[in-house]
């Protein structure tokens, strides 16, 4: 990572306060569309772009919410569905990649905003060849650096398929330093209970760092399921979708973990599991993707203050396509919106920062142009500020 540390070290440190780096969307199997928030309500329109994806996908506006650059893991394109310079082909000796042009990872890719402008780092996974070889689905963890600068003629990946580390793993997931300026990476192995960690700075990525800690979703070879930071930074969940879900304390001037928590499930195949905005509740789904649950995540006996919200009709698509409960986003405008499995259907929970049936759950609120297979898109939390008054608040 000497390349990229060095890039960042020459640069001034800067941030935006408006960080709209999530507030449009980009999905559909073949008929990709945008759901886009810059206005009060939602719009939701068809791009000129027949862009594959399958479940590995991120989309990212620049910091005013202009959309900037997007990848499915293999390649990186810029807003006007151009490659980028350098963003063909971003791995090398990746099955998904050489098989079929685009990754099928959950929860594949994670891009943050570097102390400079329209600069960005984007953490991605891989599944090295040749099969079956390899010990685990993911067996790679890289990073790649972007360039989006006007005085590019086109963005430029300026470094790319840096290895992070090997091995074993879930998810990559980002939170804010309690200085509310650098970026906390977090990484769960997958065969061991140990997480690893680094920190962004302006002098660069900084670690790993290791630590040793109980984690009941792990499964081995193939992880499914979906890992995020609450909104204000001081909880984190791993839901493994064969397992359950797994909530810990987290401190956001040492990057620790602690106080481990865990919520078993009656089946398998639940991907989706959500903090409400307020980071009071916890929103998960059980019985394949069925039944909508909500958790008062502040409670001592966690598992105790199980309340269902919603349950799956068998309503489907007008393709015929079973529009369950999948993966579930945070909607800038306050909303969670799930996307229904891989169907044309959206479900929304208007209101979930109330208890119970207040939050609002609607199913089949909002028809999507096209289907979305598993979709899912993760986001951190990037407008999350400092710790006012935190002796680490540099």
């Amino acid at each position: 990572m000497k390349s990229l540390i060095l890039l960042a070290a020459l640069c001034t440190p800067f941030w935006i306060f408006a960080q709209k780096h999530d507030y449009v969307w980009m999905h559909g199997n073949y008929n990709n569309f945008y759901i886009d928030f810059n206005a009060v309500t939602p719009n939701i329109y068809t791009v000129n772009s027949n862009y594959e994806f399958s479940r590995t996908l991120v989309f990212i506006s620049d910091s005013l919410g202009n959309p900037s650059f997007y990848s499915n893991g293999c390649n990186i394109l810029d807003s006007g569905h151009t490659v980028l310079a350098n963003g063909l082909e971003i791995l090398q000796n990746d099955y998904f990649c050489d098989n079929y042009d685009y990754q099928n990872f959950m929860h594949g890719l994670l891009v943050l905003p570097m102390h400079m402008p329209n600069k960005y780092l984007m953490i991605s996974k891989s599944q090295g060849n040749p099969l079956p070889s390899q010990p685990c689905q993911t067996n790679r963890v890289l990073a790649h650096l972007i360039d989006m600068s006007p005085s590019q003629v086109i963005g430029l990946v300026a470094e790319k398929e840096q290895l992070l580390l090997s091995g074993c793993f879930q998810e990559p997931t980002a939170n804010k330093h309690a200085n509310g300026r650098d970026w906390w990476i977090l990484l769960p192995d997958n065969q061991e209970e140990r997480f690893y960690r680094w920190l962004l700075t302006p002098s660069g990525l900084e670690g790993p760092w290791t630590q040793e800690l109980s984690n009941e979703t792990i499964d081995g070879y193939w992880y499914c399921g979906w890992s995020e930071f609450s909104p204000n930074g001081e909880k984190y969940l791993i839901n493994g979708c064969r397992k359950g879900v797994a909530v810990y304390d987290f401190n956001r001037c040492t990057g620790l973990l602690t106080n481990p928590r865990f919520i078993n499930r009656s089946t398998i195949w639940n991907f989706g599991a959500v903090f409400s905005p307020n980071s009071q509740y916890l929103y998960t789904l059980d019985s394949s993707s069925t039944v909508l649950f909500q958790y008062n995540i502040n409670s001592f006996d966690l598992p105790s203050t199980k309340t269902k919200i919603g349950q799956w009709d068998g309503t489907v698509d007008s393709s015929l396509i079973p529009a369950s409960f999948g993966f579930m986003q945070h909607g800038p405008d306050g909303k969670l919106y799930l996307w229904g499995g891989g169907s044309s259907i959206m479900h929304t929970i208007d209101f979930p920062n109330r208890k119970g049936f207040e939050c609002g759950f609607r199913q089949y609120a909002i028809q999507l142009p096209g289907t979305c297979f598993s979709a899912n898109l993760y986001y951190p939390h990037y407008r999350l500020g400092p710790i006012d008054g935190s002796s680490c608040d540099t």
